[in-house]
């Protein structure tokens, strides 16, 4: 069986360019979206470990059926093919407004409502905490050095995204993405100015 074809004729709806899924295009040579090369190594590796695709803060898309219906399809197409169904799993993390949302929704959503995993709501982080945060996750886990104190970089962060817990941890992930892209060993004024600015204008 080619698992390849498979996959890519069970997808019910192609994200065209003009409709990236979650800022993530279509391949312009191949026009596969992001969503089919998770697929086609799923299909590689069907002995080996699970794989998780997780959709996370679908808030953010509140109003947007076109993604809703994306995903739904994409719950679809896995499940439409039983090797695969067994090796790949999708995940969808959401609020309680959208939870309450969605269960007010069209019946051909249930897919994804029954999928819904409920987190309760994070206030927003104290300068304290988000220093903390800051310390522990970059300097204590992930062994990133810096020229800049962790203290000073939570407290930029901070008045950057008003203590709110997945801006900062976004934040933090990008520095750290930063500082390998670009062959550094450590955070340095330039990268930390370049993720606050692309924060600032809604690049990130």
């Amino acid at each position: 069986m080619d698992f390849n074809n498979t996959i890519y004729e069970s997808t019910l709806i192609e994200p065209s360019r003009e409709q990236p899924l979650f800022g993530s295009e279509c391949d312009t040579k191949t026009g596969k979206s992001a969503f089919h090369v998770l697929l086609k190594s799923a299909a590689e590796h069907i002995d080996e470990r699970p794989m998780y695709l997780v959709f996370e803060n679908v808030e953010q898309i509140l109003g947007q059926n076109k993604y809703l219906d994306h995903i739904v399809s994409y719950i679809f197409a896995t499940e439409a093919n039983f090797w695969i169904s067994n090796s790949f799993r999708i995940g969808v993390v959401g609020t309680q407004e959208f939870s309450s949302i969605v269960a007010e929704g069209q019946s051909d959503i249930d897919p994804l409502r029954n999928r819904l995993k409920i987190l309760n709501p994070i206030g927003p982080l104290s300068l304290k905490e988000c220093i903390d945060l800051v310390n522990i996750g970059m300097s204590d886990e992930l062994q990133i050095r810096s020229d800049i104190s962790s203290e000073e970089i939570g407290r930029q962060i901070y008045w950057h995204c008003g203590g709110h817990a997945q801006r900062v941890q976004e934040i933090c992930l990008e520095i750290c993405r930063e500082v390998l892209e670009r062959g550094r060993d450590r955070v340095d004024k330039s990268i930390l100015d370049r993720v606050l600015s692309k924060t600032h204008r809604g690049l990130l």
